[in-house]
């Protein structure tokens, strides 16, 4: 059975397809220091993640953010001189 979300305009025609790739959330994690995460480690070596913070960052300098980063084309979740606790949400599409 097909799953997604298809968007038609007045014409019928297709203006948002989300059919190809499902957005699923893994696991909230709390990091510091310096890490990462790998999409294969998660059995889903062919998808990409994503990610949203939920503990904001104490710190006003710009040039230290941001303090996750994708990379790798999508398959990897970095982090690296974490003070304080970091606390997040990561999934993959």
């Amino acid at each position: 059975m097909a799953h997604g979300l298809q968007v038609f305009n007045s014409n019928g025609d297709v203006i948002t397809d989300l059919t190809k790739r499902f957005a699923k959330i893994i696991e909230k994690k709390t990091v510091t220091g310096t890490g990462e995460i790998n999409v294969a480690d998660y059995g889903a070596p062919n998808n990409r993640f994503w990610y949203f913070i939920v503990s904001p960052s104490t710190s006003d300098t710009e040039e230290i953010l941001p303090l996750l980063r994708i990379i790798d084309g999508g398959k990897k979740i970095m982090w690296k001189d974490v003070g304080e606790p970091l606390t997040f949400y990561f999934g993959v599409y």
